[in-house]
């Protein structure tokens, strides 16, 4: 899992990771401001984590995200599960 938390990353870049076989959450900026996330690919998470929520790719409390040419497959989780969410707090998200 990456996890970028700090009301001072500005114009931050992940790009061209592999997250496989990860339970729970791929890529995670915490109160972000311009992050560009690209070329990423989260697979085959398995499903051992307790009743939890989790997600491949989600910003939280982020401005002006651009989410684009990821890919998230095999995610598994007990709620959500998805690939892709702009949760809580964000402005201007784009995936």
């Amino acid at each position: 899992m990456c996890i970028l938390s700090d009301a001072y990353n500005k114009h931050t870049i992940v790009r061209n990771n592999v997250i496989e076989r990860v339970p729970g959450d791929g890529i995670v900026p915490i109160g972000c401001d311009s992050t560009l996330i690209e070329y990423n690919l989260m697979c085959d998470s398995p499903d051992i984590l307790p009743m939890t929520e989790a997600a491949g790719i989600w910003p939280w409390s982020c401005d002006n995200t651009i989410i684009q040419y990821n890919e998230v497959w095999g995610h598994k989780a007990p709620w959500d599960a998805q690939g892709f969410d702009s949760d809580y707090n964000c402005q201007n998200t784009l995936i």
